[in-house]
């Protein structure tokens, strides 16, 4: 099993491996201390919020609305008639 590791950039790992049978007989050798094998990881950082498609979402409902509010109170014009009554005196 191979180590974890907390990267905040591209790393590499370096490994070889020796496996041994229940006698002791090595089976298989996979590179060696002198030379071992060059095992390249990728860090991908996360993707922000506002890259995201519910981010993206979330903006766009957003301003939809707040657009949607101020053009219904610009065009709202006041009624034709008032409804009351006047008495005289």
């Amino acid at each position: 099993m191979l180590p974890g590791i907390t990267a905040t950039k591209n790393t590499s790992l370096e490994v070889y491996l020796h496996a041994y049978d229940q006698k002791g007989n090595e089976v298989l050798t996979w590179a060696d201390p002198a030379r071992p094998r060059e095992i390249v990881l990728r860090y991908d950082p996360p993707t922000p919020w506002y890259r995201t498609w519910w981010g993206i979402g979330g903006i766009v409902g957003a301003s939809a609305a707040v657009v949607g509010g101020i053009v219904y109170a610009v065009t709202l014009a006041p009624p034709d008639k008032i409804d009351g009554s006047a008495t005289v005196h």
